[in-house]
């Protein structure tokens, strides 16, 4: 069904003089009816900007039609933070359709100079805007009543944007705004001074350019928010370039005690701070708001979590020559501390998928063997380890000799993932039961055996089964250009990511500049980005 854009227009009322049941189509039997109602649903479905307009001169022709046609009008609604007044006012009893509710937040403009500063006031204020319309939303929906209140359990989605962010960084990032397959034509976001957008000539961009638009927002609630009993899920996707911080996400969860599926799809941190122990250099500033919210901020009745924290290389390579780093990892390398409290977390989950903000091989550390995850069905993790270097050896083999260790306390488990993947390079390691047969395989672009000790508990988890299976399967490196090819190639479970960020990640690979010079040196690649080398 297509989303409900800001606010309809009231709909008609019924205009039709002949009475209802006089005309040939009340004659017709009940599922006849609903048939031709159904295609000519799908008929006012083919573009965003038209969709509303013809199911509402649908719902127009008769009251049957408008009743039919108003059900699904107000299924998904797409509501702007300027619109939220409109929208208390007109909702009515309409709110009892609502399945899902996408709010955008727009943040003020800013300019080129603005994009290279620190601004305390620009900060403030995008803290204040969002705070406004995160408690105006909640308010307004906490006051539908209970006969009003939506039957079903609803989808709250929130995204937040500036349209001057897409003024300030690659021309293909084609998903800054409030659509979520919008492109804004080249000549009209060329004019900023921090970074000249051409592919031919693409200048510096200062590091502030990024750190405005990867920065971390810290709305501040006055009050308590309305308590919404019957949201049932709470997504952000990596459309939403800002992240919330882990307080404002936990007061936002408090007011859904009925919160039982999370998507959240951070992205990468670009400000980074030293790490006091050994096995990296950098922490991203977030990870103390990561392990607190996953320790003690996710609601009890949480049934699935989905966190991906996406990450683009090129933004990576402008971030280590602009700081003067020999090394900036493509995939940060997580914070043990962050795994350790997903791990203790986890256990009263049906369905985890955690990607590039924790290693596997850290979650599946558990200092005590009688652990039990008595209702996990799914869980897909990542492993920044997890690749064909033979320093890499070792640690993957102990890695799934651990993994293999907790499966067994897994009862209920269906399917299970390890995985990396990135430009070139792509592997998962997968435990899958179907139809009583255990299935454990590996598919890479390189080839991996389990040895003898990650063997043995592998069988060992495998042998709960009538049957089970052993395979191995090669992928052809040319055909991973992303981590959303590698998604797709070595079929992981859909859950780990939003669909719709599944495929802005491909528009976007697709228009990339590390495509479009695919063969080209390293260095190469890292000075044109840096607009140091002018031709190839």
């Amino acid at each position: 069904m297509a989303d409900l854009t800001v606010v309809p227009a009231v709909l008609p009322a019924q205009t039709h003089n002949e009475p209802e049941t006089r005309s040939p189509f009340m004659q017709l039997p009940p599922e006849i009816k609903y048939i031709i109602l159904g295609y000519l649903e799908q008929d006012g479905l083919p573009t965003r900007n038209t969709a509303n307009h013809i199911l509402l001169s649908y719902a127009s022709v008769c009251r049957f039609w408008h009743n039919y046609f108003e059900s699904r009008i107000y299924r998904h609604l797409t509501l702007t933070s300027s619109a939220l007044r409109e929208f208390r006012n007109h909702i009515g009893h309409r709110s009892r359709y609502v399945e899902r509710i996408w709010l955008q937040i727009e943040l003020g403009t800013y300019s080129c100079q603005a994009c290279a500063e620190t601004n305390v006031d620009k900060s403030r204020r995008d803290n204040d805007i969002t705070a406004g319309a995160i408690r105006q939303l909640f308010m307004i929906l906490g006051m539908w009543t209970e006969e009003n209140a939506p039957k079903k359990g609803v989808e709250l989605e929130l995204s937040i944007y500036c349209p001057s962010d897409s003024e300030h960084t690659f021309p293909h990032d084609l998903h800054l705004g409030r659509e979520r397959f919008e492109h804004a034509p080249v000549p009209a976001i060329q004019h900023c001074q921090q970074f000249q957008h051409s592919a031919v000539d693409l200048g510096v961009l200062k590091p502030a350019s990024l750190e405005n638009l990867f920065t971390t927002l810290h709305p501040r609630f006055k009050g308590q928010l309305a308590t919404l009993d019957f949201v049932t899920k709470f997504t952000v996707r990596r459309q939403t370039r800002r992240a919330l911080d882990a307080k404002s996400l936990a007061r936002i969860f408090r007011s859904l005690p009925n919160l039982e599926s999370v998507i959240y799809e951070p992205w990468r941190d670009l400000i980074m701070q030293p790490r006091e122990h050994a096995d990296a250099p950098y922490d991203s500033v977030r990870d103390d708001g990561y392990m607190e919210l996953f320790a003690t901020m996710l609601p009890n009745t949480l049934k699935t979590l989905t966190v991906f924290e996406d990450f683009s290389e090129e933004y990576n390579t402008i971030t280590t020559l602009a700081r003067g780093l020999h090394f900036w990892e493509n995939v940060r390398t997580p914070n043990a501390l962050v795994a350790c409290t997903l791990a203790y977390r986890s256990v009263h989950l049906e369905e985890l998928y955690a990607s590039y903000i924790i290693d596997a091989s850290h979650f599946f550390v558990i200092p005590d063997s009688t652990w039990e995850w008595p209702n996990l069905k799914s869980i897909s993790l990542t492993d920044h380890h997890l690749t064909d270097s033979p320093g890499s050896a070792r640690r993957i083999q102990r890695m799934l000799r651990n993994a293999g260790r907790a499966a067994f306390n897994m009862p209920n488990l269906e399917r299970m993932e390890i995985w990396n993947g990135m430009a070139r390079q792509a592997g998962v390691f997968r435990y899958q039961v179907s139809d009583g047969v255990a299935i454990v395989s590996w598919t890479g672009t390189w080839r991996m055996d389990l040895n003898r000790e990650a063997l043995a508990a592998w069988r060992r988890v495998a042998r709960k089964h009538p049957k089970y299976i052993m395979t191995s399967q090669r992928l052809e490196q040319v055909d991973i250009m992303s981590h959303a090819d590698a998604i797709e190639q070595l079929g992981i479970n859909p859950k780990v990511i939003h669909p719709v960020s599944l495929e802005q990640i491909q528009r976007e690979t697709i228009n990339s500049i590390h495509r479009q010079m695919e063969g080209t040196s390293a260095l190469e690649v890292a000075l044109r980005l840096n607009g140091l080398l002018t031709h190839l």
